[in-house]
């Protein structure tokens, strides 16, 4: 090759790529973003195990390095190696686990007392409701199938799934088999009171203004949907907005089975 030769295949080369760049260039890619979404998760479980137990009122003095330190070590648990049992830097749930806890490891993969876990009771709560004077209490509806679902006014796909919780509502409410439950979190009635009106929802809605009632059934995605059997236990749960009524009635059919 002469020298001329050489140069235009050194701009061609600068220009479009070597072929051994071409080749390399998608490995940088995926590698790159499997860090990525590794990165996420990783900090997605972080955040939940910090809310679920972040003290509800402001701390200072030693009550704040103390819950600095508790924070501190609960991301160094994160990053920690796998351990014997797999799971890295998560605290070791009880084998066996007791009959009716969280097989599935429920949120956060710890099976924890009093809060919600897979097969067993779903957690009571009693809160009020953006009407003056109402109230939503769990035990009211003992005996029945219960969706329960958690969302906010900012959430788009909480937004999109209302429509098909309001007619599951409506298609059960004669019968009183099931009952259509909604929580929303973090948010005053002054805000949730002309959003239920604006989209028609008649649906009971307590309201979790401290976010306790959020934080005891581990809820780190909007919307998330319990599913609770006529006996009140928990068998199911789903992260995200239903995509059509026809899942919301496969669900229902879950909860309503012999």
């Amino acid at each position: 090759m002469s020298a001329e030769e050489h140069d235009e295949a050194a701009v061609a080369d600068a220009r479009d790529g070597s072929p051994a760049s071409s080749r390399t260039r998608p490995l940088i890619y995926v590698l790159t973003a499997a860090a990525m979404l590794g990165v996420g998760f990783a900090s997605g479980r972080v955040v939940a195990r910090l809310r679920a137990h972040a003290p509800a009122a402001p701390v200072s003095g030693r009550d704040g390095e103390a819950t600095l330190a508790a924070m501190l070590g609960a991301l160094k648990g994160a990053a920690a190696p796998a351990g014997a049992d797999g799971r890295a830097g998560m605290p070791t749930a009880v084998v066996p686990p007791a009959a009716g806890s969280d097989m599935g490891g429920l949120s956060v993969g710890v099976v924890e007392p009093g809060m919600a876990n897979l097969g067993d009771l779903a957690p009571t709560f009693r809160l009020s409701g953006p009407a003056p004077a109402t109230t939503v209490d769990l035990a009211d509806y003992a005996g029945k199938a219960v969706l329960l679902n958690f969302w906010a006014t900012w959430c788009v796909p909480c937004r999109h799934e209302m429509p098909y919780l309001q007619a599951l509502h409506e298609a059960h409410a004669e019968a009183g088999d099931l009952a259509v439950v909604a929580v929303d979190v973090d948010e005053p009635a002054e805000l949730v009171a002309p959003y239920l009106a604006e989209l028609g929802l008649t649906f009971p809605v307590g309201l979790d203004v401290d976010g306790q009632v959020a934080d005891t059934y581990r809820i780190g995605t909007y919307p998330t949907t319990y599913l609770l059997g006529r006996d009140g236990r928990i068998m199911s749960i789903k992260r995200g907005a239903y995509g059509s009524p026809y899942e919301l009635e496969q669900a229902a059919s879950l909860m309503l089975r012999p």
